[in-house]
């Protein structure tokens, strides 16, 4: 039975520091030791994990560093020693809305350990460490990153130190050009809720997300695309670095929190990140709303809703000699047969040379499979004297996977399943010498789409095999199935999951040369393909029951728990796929 005892309104607005807003707004909370707040909103079965302590994982306690979202039930609180009044959020979901204090940064299976200074000092080298990656992976980091917790500086990244020009006021430093305007966004699980804009002048301009799109799965007008409401002012440069601020929110295995940008001349850079943020009783009222709209209080059984699954896969076509054939010499733009947007330019005009497989959506994996099965006959008939490569494509021409969902929400938590239980198995059987990355291929990477679902942007082009595309749809399908029945990640996995698809499974070691090899393409080291294998390993073991409960009355059942266990089998052993000419590999399966 649920426990219902909750500390009163009054006590939060005594002893919750910062807290007061939302005790204005409405929320309830309750307390664990060492001030650690749960926030909830009624009619809404989400819980805002607001403290510097991270909240308690799916093995049932307290563990180092932040987690992502995940699932409490009481059982777990009791066996945390947590206090029982947290049981009033027993079976709700977990947003997670702060990182840990630096000492428990660094213990989180990365970098040194030790006392508590040195524990905040390896923090704070932490912090520089991951401003390099972020910039590693082409992210617009200012040359001063400040770190903030509730309005006050964490830490801060400074190189060379220069005039003091920040939104906050905190004192952070950023070495800036001409200062054009600063901005502040406001995520909440992947959506961008709430924009407001200083110019030097000091005008301060607000604005939110429409209410029609706060209960749709994945509005355009709620989750990033260019057509959002809050970044389509600002054009094209606005949308990148706000697409870049989400990015950090997510690596930081945060769910919600404030990000500064600052435009100059130069462009958009980030400044800052405010995880918890220091909301104002508008931002909190704003806050409770948009929590009771997107995630109402489930009562009973709630009715599966149609699950479809679609695609588009790029696809480049060689002459024996290595040479492209550009997709456009062959192919429409549009079409179930088309043409990605990238564009070179030749002497006779702009040309697109990756070719893009469009098949219409399907309610299972099968249906799915055999759409890109036919498409691919005719790609192969239509061009009989070129090479057809799938993979992570040829440099300057990387060539992408992008899985679609439509009938299931949104969320960090789904994007970061998909992280986990599909793409990082992936990556560990890419053909060597993949272009995608830095530039794309970031972790949860993800675009709205017009038809109310969302595009997984993730993985390489996998149709390198039959198999392992069968093995792709089967996976996405179970995650998307059985995303609330999943474990969490917690904040090693989610700084395991960034190192590995970035090319550095490294990327948080002491060294920090793994950013070099990133970008230069050698890859990680095998003592990092091994700590990938092992933990793909985990994720495995973690799925694998679940897609057997969930496929062994199906008709397909055999089928689909071969191919999935099959590619984690090739995944763990490093088993990677030889770039291959997929005219002979589909053609000989079919």
């Amino acid at each position: 039975m649920r426990a219902t005892a909750r500390i009163r309104t009054e006590n939060l607005l005594r002893e919750g520091a910062g807290l007061t807003p939302f005790a204005e707004a409405g929320f309830l909370s309750s307390r664990a030791p060492g001030g650690r707040w749960l926030l909830t909103f009624p009619g809404s079965e989400v819980a805002l994990w607001w403290s510097d302590a991270p909240p308690p994982d799916e093995g049932g306690h307290l563990p180092f560093g932040h987690a992502a979202t995940g699932d409490i039930r009481s059982r777990d609180f009791r066996a945390s020693g947590a206090d029982p009044r947290l049981g009033e959020a027993a079976g709700m979901r977990i947003l997670n809305a702060a990182y840990a204090p630096l000492a428990e940064l660094s213990a989180s299976g990365f970098g040194d350990e030790g006392g508590a200074g040195q524990g905040i000092r390896a923090g704070r080298e932490k912090v520089a460490r991951l401003v390099s990656c972020f910039r590693a992976w082409g992210l617009p980091v200012a040359p001063s990153f400040v770190l903030r917790r509730g309005g006050v500086a964490e830490a801060a990244v400074a190189e060379r130190p220069r005039r003091a020009v920040h939104p906050g006021g905190d004192g952070a430093s950023a070495s800036l050009s001409v200062l054009r305007r600063t901005f502040r966004l406001f995520f909440v699980d992947g959506a961008l809720l709430w924009r407001e804009v200083h110019d030097p002048s000091g005008f301060v301009e607000t604005a939110k997300a429409p209410e029609s799109a706060w209960g749709a799965p994945a509005s355009r007008e709620l989750f990033l695309s260019p057509e959002h409401p809050l970044l389509e002012p600002y054009g094209r440069r606005f949308f990148r670095a706000a697409e870049a601020a989400l990015r950090v929110v997510y690596a930081l295995g945060l769910d919600l929190g404030f990000v500064d940008l600052v435009e100059t001349e130069e462009g958009f850079s980030l400044l800052a990140v405010e995880a918890p943020p220091a909301l104002n009783l508008s931002q909190a009222r704003l806050l409770g709303r948009f929590l009771r709209r997107r995630y109402p209080r489930r009562r009973g059984d709630v009715p599966e809703t149609p699950l479809l699954m679609g695609a588009d896969l790029e696809l480049l076509l060689e002459r024996p000699d290595g040479r492209i054939v550009p997709a456009s010499r062959r192919f429409p733009d549009a079409g179930e047969i088309g043409c990605d947007r990238v564009t070179v330019r030749r002497r006779d005009g702009r040309e697109r040379p990756v070719l893009e497989l469009r098949p219409p959506p399907g309610s299972s994996p099968e249906e799915l499979h055999g759409e890109i099965r036919r498409l691919l006959a005719e790609v192969f008939r239509r061009v009989p004297n070129a090479g057809v490569y799938a993979g992570a494509g040829r440099p300057g021409l990387p060539t992408g996977g992008h899985i679609h969902l439509s009938g299931v929400p949104l969320t960090f938590r789904l994007l970061r399943q998909l992280d986990r239980y599909v793409a990082l198995p992936l990556a560990l059987l890419e053909p060597e010498g993949g272009a995608r990355r830095p530039r794309y291929g970031f972790p949860g990477d993800f675009r709205a789409k017009e038809h109310g679902g969302f595009e997984y942007r993730t993985p390489a082009s996998f149709l390198t095999s039959p198999d392992t595309a069968y093995a792709v749809f089967v996976l996405a399908y179970a995650v998307a199935r059985s995303t609330d029945r999943l474990p969490a990640l917690r904040a090693k996995t989610a700084h395991l999951a960034c190192a590995l698809l970035l090319g550095a499974a490294e990327g948080l070691s002491r060294e920090g040369s793994s950013f070099r090899r990133a970008r230069s393409g050698d890859g990680p080291s095998s003592e990092g393909k091994g700590a990938l294998a092992a933990e793909v390993l985990a994720a495995w073991r973690e799925l694998r029951p679940i897609y057997l409960r969930l496929f062994v009355d199906t008709s397909h059942a055999v089928g689909r728990i071969r191919a999935a266990d099959d590619l984690f089998r090739r995944a763990v052993w490093g088993a990677r796929e030889a770039r291959r000419d997929l005219r002979e590999l589909w053609h000989r399966e079919g």
